[in-house]
């Protein structure tokens, strides 16, 4: 039965990150009236620093949004792989 439950919670986790990732990425709104863009969580995105240049990202949060997500990233990832990991534990 736990097997079962981290199994379906590590893939609602999966979807759910994937769908904010979808929202971060590719949801962007232009204020007409300010000139400001922001992505699908409402931050305000600024051209990307000379070292991004020619990566193909055209517009960011910024660095500490950037350290944010990626923290976020490495704790779903663990928290994914524990709840798979239990998952097949308790199979044995």
């Amino acid at each position: 039965m736990i097997s079962k439950i981290s199994k379906v919670l590590g893939i609602a986790i999966i979807i759910l990150f994937l769908l904010a990732i979808f929202n971060a990425v590719f949801i962007v709104k232009h204020d007409p009236r300010t000139g400001i863009s922001y992505d699908g969580f409402g931050r305000q995105l600024y051209d990307v620093p000379f070292f991004l240049w020619g990566s193909g990202i055209e517009r960011w949060a910024g660095f500490l949004w950037h350290f944010i997500d990626i923290a976020f990233s490495i704790l779903v990832v663990g928290l994914v792989s524990f709840l798979f990991k239990v998952s097949e534990e308790k199979k044995v």
